[in-house]
């Protein structure tokens, strides 16, 4: 949730130098509640997310130690799902009857509760799924993780295009060799990441541009903004690198 009342960052001209001044948090709150953008009451953000948050550590904790591999902002990877059958079903049960009672209180129509997927597939929200299990998983930390199940291979790196990495990625290494090269200063061309530099132009440009057909046009802006292809380059988060490394030395 983005706070709204932060300290404001002031830049003198004259001395060309940065201060911070000092938040003034009645304004702040004032001045949101008044803004024409907010639609929403901020505390629900809040509250919401943290209970969101406290469900997902029971999760974690209920796999423990021994089970728990991977977790992201609503999703549990794991081993042994078996041993948590009994408590998915628990929870999962809580749920439906919290959404029912909150139905009833609010007068709200208990499919609204159950949304309707892309393949006409009627889902509770709030309740944990199976999503089956994956041949092979490896993770460099949060949101950076390659999977294979049933001979589908997929990646989730945040700022890199799966549909474009993982073609690449195959045809480089095959299925199997992704993984191994799924690692510390990974590195993607350009054409295969789907990321783009934006470049800023802050001054006036004038000139002629030629179309991919051959026809030709003059342009004049005073500002723009040029995209480019850009390539990647995968690093560990420095405190995920040393827990590698802490984690290795307790093994050793």
């Amino acid at each position: 949730m983005t706070d709204f009342a932060k300290p404001e960052q002031v830049y003198d001209n004259e001395t060309g130098e940065w201060s911070v001044k000092d938040l003034d948090l009645q304004k702040s709150i004032k001045t949101y509640n008044n803004s024409k953008n907010r639609f929403l009451f901020y505390p629900w953000g809040v509250w919401v997310t943290a209970h969101a948050r406290q469900r997902l550590f029971a999760g974690i904790r209920e796999y423990g130690e021994e089970d728990y591999v991977y977790s992201d902002t609503d999703s549990i990877k794991g081993l042994h799902v078996e041993r948590h059958q009994a408590y998915l079903e628990r929870y999962n049960a809580f749920v439906v009857k919290t959404i029912k009672r909150a139905a009833e209180y609010h007068k709200i129509p208990e499919d609204m509760f159950m949304p309707v997927t892309a393949n006409g597939k009627r889902k509770i929200i709030g309740v944990w799924d199976n999503e089956g299990n994956y041949d092979v998983f490896r993770s460099l930390g949060a949101k950076r993780y390659m999977t294979l199940k049933d001979g589908n291979l997929s990646i989730t790196v945040s700022g890199l295009n799966k549909q474009a990495a993982v073609p690449y990625m195959i045809k480089q290494w095959g299925k199997y060799g992704a993984f191994q090269h799924f690692a510390e200063d990974l590195y993607v061309p350009a054409e295969y990441t789907g990321k783009n530099t934006h470049t800023y132009i802050d001054g006036p440009k004038a000139g002629v541009l030629t179309d991919y057909t051959g026809r030709s046009a003059r342009y004049a802006e005073y500002s723009g903004v040029h995209l480019s292809g850009a390539d990647y380059t995968l690093s560990l988060a420095d405190e995920y690198a040393r827990f590698l490394l802490n984690l290795r030395e307790v093994i050793l």
